[in-house]
């Protein structure tokens, strides 16, 4: 009965963090467009950024409706969970990269907005305690790691074409830089795009594998492992608007 009880308020927990995953996927699109330098749709969905939040939050949406179809998680199809971690890795990059590598470069304007708390912070921590708390026995495992770079390295050759093809960079992302930074060369401006990428894709397995050992932490201790989680991430944000207010 005890048993029944815990599957059944887990169930309602992920069934709001579901929801919440789909509200802020679609906030991270909305609230940009009244952003100053919004110049129509096609641009923002350009962004990774922007990929990332709508990918898994598609991902969501589709679990939420076989978990309210079906009833149970577990009956969900095995490789549907492949993908949910894989988008879960790629929405923690976006949140990784923006927080290190581009928040020192942003307005601090745009670090206290609306469209970055849904973009780069929302979604990112209700998917990663979505993805934890995920009950079935057949979660993605370490085999299923390298998954997790197939988005980044679609969005790469998506980048790279368009660039080639345009002269303009989809987005400005300066380590995409190739004709500035080179491929794999070091200089004064920096490491070549060839580098960078490798260093992303490294990147992106070692928060896949910290996920999965986040897993398994989570399932022993579950109510203080979720609050950890989000008053790192939080700090974590929290710490660069600081220090962006600090040196304006």
């Amino acid at each position: 009965m005890q048993a029944q009880k815990q599957s059944i308020a887990v169930s309602k927990t992920s069934i709001l963090l579901k929801c919440g995953i789909v509200l802020s996927s679609i906030g991270a699109v909305f609230f940009q467009v009244f952003e100053p330098n919004y110049k129509g749709l096609l641009p923002i969905l350009k962004a990774f950024t922007i990929q990332s939040n709508l990918w898994i939050g598609i991902t969501s949406l589709v679990f939420l409706i076989l978990i309210l179809k079906w009833k149970d998680e577990s009956k969900i199809p095995r490789w549907l969970y492949h993908i949910k971690f894989m988008f879960t890795v790629d929405i923690m990059l976006t949140y990784l990269v923006f927080a290190v590598l581009l928040s020192p470069l942003m307005s601090l304007r745009f670090l206290t907005s609306t469209a970055n708390f849904f973009q780069h912070n929302l979604t990112s921590i209700l998917a990663l305690l979505d993805f934890l708390i995920t009950n079935p026995k057949f979660v993605s495992k370490g085999k299923h790691v390298w998954l997790s770079l197939l988005p980044t390295l679609a969005y790469a050759i998506y980048f790279f074409t368009s660039y080639a093809i345009t002269g303009i960079m989809p987005v400005a992302y300066f380590f995409l830089d190739y004709k500035k930074l080179g491929w794999f060369t070091i200089g004064d401006a920096g490491i070549g795009v060839g580098l960078w990428t490798l260093l992303l894709c490294g990147l992106l397995l070692i928060i896949g594998i910290f996920v999965l050992k986040l897993k398994k932490l989570f399932d022993k201790n579950p109510k203080r492992m979720g609050i950890a989680i989000v008053a790192i991430m939080l700090s974590l944000s929290f710490f660069f608007v600081i220090q962006k207010m600090i040196s304006v």
